[in-house]
């Protein structure tokens, strides 16, 4: 029988899910119980063959959910945002919820959880992906579980994405980010998982705090700059 502790990861659908899982399945003392939504999303278990299994659950069913993270040390959660339902917040929240009420049930001995500043009570601004989080975070705290929370910048790999340069003739890329000279704190969504093993397998060290991570700081003309290095002959520049 494994002598290593076993950590829920929910879910291993996207980036963030598929870095924690193989890192934590690379480890010596963890092994994974990767969980998914969705297995005929390939990304979410074709993991380079470091996860033998990708677990089926439907993360609003508590009985499934005490099926899962029953016997396990460690459960991290990352919850999303559906901008477009209009009730994102209030399924966001009653989701995390859920999993934090079965993590106490279950006795989870650690829960990391990806959390945000409250946005609504620092600046009166309702970004609904940060409140969701704070909100989650909160009852977390009310059920006094024994959690690490991880603040995470922006990725890298979101200048493929969300926040992919525009271009109309294929050869000049405006990147647009409202950030004028104040630099972005950013991440490669590959570096969470190693961080999220250290928190691990350091867990009085971070029991009960908050961690802010960061990979590096980089303006917009910066990072305009590294794209037009390693693109030439195309170029990038700060349209705002």
């Amino acid at each position: 029988m494994s002598s290593r502790k076993t950590v829920v990861v929910l879910d291993i659908t996207g980036q963030l899910g598929c870095s924690v899982a193989r890192a934590v399945a690379s480890s010596e003392e963890f092994e994974v119980r990767g969980i998914t939504n969705n297995l005929l999303n390939e990304g979410s278990w074709n993991l380079q063959g470091n996860i033998p299994l990708a677990v089926p659950c439907d993360l609003r069913d508590r009985a499934q959910l005490q099926k899962i993270l029953s016997g396990a040390h460690a459960c991290f959660l990352s919850t999303s945002t559906n901008f477009d339902d209009p009730d994102c917040v209030e399924k966001e929240i009653t989701q995390g919820c859920l999993v934090a009420d079965v993590c106490k049930s279950e006795h989870v001995r650690h829960v990391i959880f990806i959390s945000q500043l409250h946005s609504n009570n620092i600046c009166k601004i309702m970004a609904r992906h940060l409140v969701a989080k704070a909100e989650i975070e909160r009852y977390m705290r009310h059920l006094d579980l024994p959690l690490t929370c991880l603040i995470l910048p922006v990725y890298y790999q979101d200048l493929c994405g969300f926040l992919r340069p525009k271009t109309s003739d294929g050869f000049s890329y405006d990147i647009e980010i409202p950030m004028g000279t104040i630099p972005l704190d950013m991440i490669s969504v590959e570096d969470i998982g190693p961080i999220v093993v250290s928190v691990l397998s350091q867990r009085e060290t971070y029991l009960h705090k908050t961690l802010s991570v960061c990979g590096d700081k980089l303006t917009v003309a910066e990072m305009a700059y590294i794209l037009t290095k390693h693109l030439r002959p195309k170029q990038a520049a700060d349209d705002l």
